[in-house]
């Protein structure tokens, strides 16, 4: 038996505890994942029990490890770089055990781990191995030498469903006792029974651990809410009131994520289109005037781009249950075309799981009556007017060509036509804003009826137009009067019985503060958490889209780009089209680790 007693282990460079007074003991039977945050200790744990000289020169440590004459077989994260250069068979004769090996016993150990026998023997060099024959071929020299106990760094990273498949068996079935390290949630949940959870807390200056003889899943539910609160305060140093406005979005996202299936997605539709550029954007859209013509041809090979999505998904019989058009400005579409979309998406999937069908209808330059009317009789059930603000200034400084009086006008409008569910975007921070008419934009929204407003803090990118020379960047500066405005808008909305349902940060943000999705009961978009959580598949079509593939048996999330241009996306469509091939690909991928 593997016991640990009061060991502490001190950073010499900083003098930070990795770990203070941890005791443990690896049982027979036990299947013990070490997890927690990069940058913990995890790692040098493991070297730590296995060879204390691996971490000499960087750390020193006091209490008892004790072996009792037992074997260890480690497998360190990566192979080092000048053991990459040998050959597999030069490598393999680094080890004793693959010295002492009969052929026999190779011919089982090959077996077992499912390669070739002639690995072992190749000339092939180590580094062109993939990280799964990598994992196979180490793995195979450590069961040779018959340890007592598995300390594993790391192993599921990189690997091909076929290696995850053989570790996740080795380590369940494995006679003796493992200590492994993993943040593969799938893996974690089938083989822990013991789970050893190192934190750093107070900006990386105490250190905390927990060992809790149960699985991952039972762990995880039962550190709870409470928990989550304080390792928010005292951990990441967020103050009470942003732990508990995170806190409320995570109770409001409960039931749009506990109603998610293993086979459900969203779609989202890029219209990378805008009549002109704001001044504070940043997105990949084109202008109007510089953009016009490539519009048809654009939204010819979109419909087509659907068309394939909605194959690939019946094929995979995955169920519809979002859809977001999104841009840029959708609007900027005619009134025939918004038809054509939306009724194309309808035509091609099922709705029958899809709860919401969200359009940004966006700018108010770019709103009338027909395309209203086009997308009522579409059956969307939720629209876009974001006006940024309502001050006729702040609009001029920013570029719009609206006034906030055609924000009115566009609002009352969409509620005449029957449009009940009404999102209102907010800035934080724009130039030429201050509290005091920031109050008046969000009061006013709030008095034109939105059901949703969605509380954005500036965030400044190098492409934007207030990023360059001359840029007025003084809102944006002023960190104390921009908080201020993100506090008005929380305690304002609560009072009107607004909730917030999602919530992500960017970098160079006004005041360092968040973006936050507030919304009215019942009317939630449950894209934006699916979206933001990343909690189930998103499927992009168009320029500028991002699939999400979403493993639904872990936490493995998969990205397949498009071209970002709309230029480069009609030149190149053909591409676009073979790229979808790989969501087949890596749904497979995900089943074929579940037979």
């Amino acid at each position: 038996m593997l016991q640990i007693r009061d060991l502490t282990v001190t950073m010499k460079k900083d003098l930070r505890d990795l770990l203070r007074g941890f005791t443990f003991a690896l049982n027979p039977g036990d299947k013990a994942a070490i997890i927690g945050e990069e940058g913990n200790g995890k790692s040098t744990l493991l070297k730590l029990l296995y060879d204390p000289a691996l971490v000499e020169g960087y750390v020193e440590y006091t209490g008892a490890i004790q072996k009792d004459g037992m074997l260890l077989g480690y497998l360190s994260q990566e192979v080092p770089p000048e053991q990459g250069e040998l050959s597999a068979y030069e490598f393999c004769c680094q080890s004793p055990a693959f010295l002492d090996a009969s052929p026999g016993e190779l011919a089982a150990a090959a077996k077992r781990l499912r390669f070739p026998l002639d690995w072992f023997y190749s000339d092939r060099l180590v580094k062109t191995f993939s990280g799964g024959e990598k994992v196979k071929l180490r793995m195979a020299l450590l069961t040779l030498g018959r340890p007592d106990c598995y300390l594993l760094d790391e192993p599921s990273n990189d690997l091909d469903i076929d290696t995850l498949d053989w570790l996740e068996t080795f380590i369940r079935e494995c006679a003796q006792p493992v200590l492994f390290i993993s943040h593969d949630e799938l893996l974690l949940e089938r083989t822990a029974n013991v789970i050893l959870h190192m934190e750093q807390l107070r900006r990386k200056t105490l250190p905390r651990w927990t060992v809790a003889r149960m699985g991952y899943r039972q762990y995880v539910e039962e550190r709870g809410e409470e928990e989550g609160l304080a390792h928010f305060q005292g951990h990441c140093y967020v103050t009470p009131p942003k732990a508990e406005l995170a806190h409320r979005v995570l109770r409001a996202q409960g039931p749009a994520v506990e109603a998610l299936r293993e086979n459900d997605f969203s779609l989202y539709v890029s219209i990378p289109f805008c009549p002109t550029r704001c001044a504070y954007c940043s997105f990949v859209s084109q202008d109007m005037e510089h953009a016009k013509k490539l519009m048809d041809p654009y939204f010819q090979l979109l419909l087509e781009e659907i068309e394939k999505v909605a194959q690939v998904t019946k094929d995979l019989g995955l169920s519809l249950v979002s859809v977001y058009i999104g841009g840029g400005t959708p609007t900027t579409l005619s009134a025939q075309q918004l038809s054509a979309l939306c009724g194309k998406i309808r035509q091609v999937f099922d709705f029958s799981r899809c709860g919401e069908f969200t359009v940004e209808a966006g700018r108010q330059d770019t709103i009338t009556q027909e395309k209203l009317l086009a997308l009522r009789e579409a059956d969307i059930s939720r629209i876009s007017i974001n006006p940024q603000s309502l001050s006729d200034q702040v609009l001029r400084n920013i570029g719009r060509r609206h006034t906030a009086q055609d924000v009115v006008e566009a609002f009352r409008l969409a509620q005449r036509l029957g449009f009940s569910n009404i999102n209102a975007d907010l800035i934080v921070g724009l130039p030429g804003d201050d509290l005091a008419s920031f109050q008046r934009t969000l009061n006013g929204v709030i008095q034109l009826g939105a059901s949703n407003v969605t509380v954005h803090s500036l965030a400044i990118k190098r492409s934007a137009r207030l990023n360059s020379p001359g840029g007025d960047l003084s809102a944006h500066s002023n960190a104390q009067e921009a908080a201020a405005m993100v506090d008005y808008s929380i305690q304002r909305l609560t009072q009107e019985g607004f909730e917030p349902y999602y919530l992500y940060r960017q970098t160079r943000m006004a005041g360092n503060l968040e973006n936050t999705g507030w919304a009215k009961p019942g009317s939630i978009c449950r894209y934006n958490i699916y979206t933001m959580d990343e909690s189930n598949t998103v499927i992009a079509c168009g320029a500028g889209g991002v699939s999400k593939v979403k493993d639904p048996y872990s936490g493995r999330l998969e990205r397949i780009f498009n071209f970002k241009l709309p230029l480069e996306y009609i030149n190149r469509f053909p591409e676009i089209l073979q790229r979808k091939d790989g969501v087949t690909a890596l749904y497979e991928q995900f089943r074929q680790r579940l037979r």
